[in-house]
């Protein structure tokens, strides 16, 4: 209330009694015909109005309709059967909407007491509690339990109306899930709500019915033409934020009376599981190529350079003798052996100097992540187990399997020397310079330990052999990324 007086007692015709003084609430003394005979205020409430702009005034002249035409009726009614009655309502006070009781109490033939009590906070707090309740915490979006209930009221009604239900599949959230973490997950399972919210009329509902799935009951809209609207709102969606692809699979049916409530949903359903049958294998390449993408541009890379390492493995499948087969996979292994670090918290990935041992236990996740995103790409598939793999030790000391001598896929084995190979080449071209023969001699220090000691011995003898290629490749390179930067 807007009056900051302390507590005071203005009455016509009454006794200051000691009740006057004692209730917590506001007390309004009031006539049959709703004009303010007197009050009291207590210490912890103000006054909507002050005292002289209400004492001795009709309630009609000071409140909206709505509040005035009720207070009165409750007021004959209170004074006819000499009961209590009781009025909830609102008013605005500072912009912000406050809620009231007023119970009505008879105090003599033609006069009754008014108590309000502010309900503000409970009210809030019942609507919020009302609002969880019936809603998705994430989205907004109704819950399954509201679904369902909505649904069995359909059912029990026999409902002869028309409406169109509609589901909506998030395709391929659990790669984002498991490569970006569930976090991103949620971030595009926002966007697809406030997308799919955005595309609704009145009277239509928007429900959560599961982690990536959604419901849209239309009573009004053309579901076709809503089918519609949605892909176009995606594909918006998808030219703002390319990195974060969001695909959604669709399905709907219209009611019919010759169709259960049942039966409406599972076609629905089914037409969804169509479209999400072709989407969900390109929808999975899309995310992989996108993942591939932001690595390629990842400060946290300096230490990796995919065409230097294609050219060392180039010159020792030589070396080997190797088949097309083996080469090109070793091709693919290039290209995506750093996928499982998308998964990795960027500050453990930022570094600069040994992270600590949980922040090593950490990074060495990126084997497991990278070997369950691509288990789920129709072009990286066959090479997902090496990505589990490749950080294995000859003698038993890698990771995460702990795999010991020929347990470690040949392709592992052989990638990994070129791999920390590379990677030396490029730590010290840009830290200290060291000598090119003292990184071959740390190879040779590892073999029989990190690495078969047959495959490095052949490695060694690469290395050495094309010593002129392999530093103009790592110039060129350097010089590359040097512009990129400046860039």
């Amino acid at each position: 209330m807007k009056n900051h007086q302390q507590p005071t007692s203005h009455t016509a015709g009454m006794d200051n009694s000691t009740i006057w003084q004692i209730v917590p609430d506001l007390l309004l003394h009031m006539n049959a015909d709703g004009v303010f005979l007197g009050y009291n205020q207590p210490q912890n409430m103000k006054l909507y109005l002050p005292p002289d702009e209400f004492i001795n005034k009709n309630i009609k002249d000071l409140f909206s309709e709505y509040i005035a035409d009720n207070a009165i009726k409750k007021i004959k009614k209170t004074l006819y059967t000499d009961t209590i009655r009781y009025f909830h309502y609102h008013i605005i006070i500072d912009g912000r909407k406050e809620y009231f009781e007023a119970r009505f109490v008879k105090y003599n033939d033609n006069e009754v007491l008014v108590i309000i009590r502010d309900i503000t906070d409970i009210t809030n707090m019942k609507k919020k509690l009302d609002f969880l309740s019936n809603h998705d915490s994430l989205t907004k979006a109704f819950n399954r339990n509201y679904f369902d209930e909505v649904m069995s009221n359909f059912k029990k009604e026999n409902r002869k109306s028309p409406f169109g239900l509609m589901i909506c599949d998030i395709d391929s959230l659990k790669l984002i899930n498991d490569s970006m973490g569930h976090s991103m997950g949620d971030k595009l399972i926002k966007s697809a709500a406030k997308i799919l919210f955005s595309c609704l009329v009145e009277g239509d509902s928007l429900f959560r019915i599961g982690g990536d799935e959604f419901v849209i009951i239309s009573i009004k809209q053309d579901m076709s033409e809503l089918e519609k609207k949605i892909k176009q709102s995606i594909e918006s969606y998808n030219k703002l934020y390319s990195n974060m692809y969001l695909s959604v699979s669709l399905g709907w049916q219209l009611f019919t009376d010759k169709n259960s409530i049942q039966k409406i949903f599972d076609s629905a359903d089914n037409n969804m599981y169509k479209e999400k049958l072709y989407n969900t294998p390109i929808v999975r390449e899309i995310i992989i190529n996108n993942i591939l993408s932001i690595l390629e541009k990842a400060d946290f890379l300096k230490y990796d350079n995919i065409t230097l390492l294609k050219y060392l493995l180039k010159i020792y499948a030589s070396k080997l003798h190797l088949s097309s087969s083996i080469i090109g996979q070793l091709d693919k292994l290039t290209t995506v052996h750093n996928i499982g670090l998308i998964g990795i918290s960027k500050n453990t990935l930022a570094k600069k100097f040994l992270p600590s041992e949980k922040e090593q236990i950490e990074l060495r996740r990126h084997c497991e992540i990278g070997f369950r995103i691509l288990n789920m790409s129709t072009k990286y598939s066959d090479v997902a187990d090496y990505i589990l793999k490749h950080h294995e030790n000859w003698d038993g000391s890698g990771y995460p399997l702990g795999l010991f001598g020929e347990e470690i896929p040949l392709i592992c084995r052989i990638f990994r020397l070129a791999d920390d190979f590379h990677a030396m080449l490029l730590m010290e071209s840009l830290v200290s310079g060291q000598a090119y023969e003292s990184l071959a001699a740390k190879i040779e220090n590892a073999s029989g330990s990190l690495y078969d000691p047959y495959l490095a011995a052949n490695f060694l003898l690469t290395i050495k052999q094309n010593k002129d290629g392999i530093l103009s490749v790592l110039k060129t390179e350097t010089i590359n990324k040097s512009a990129e930067n400046d860039l």
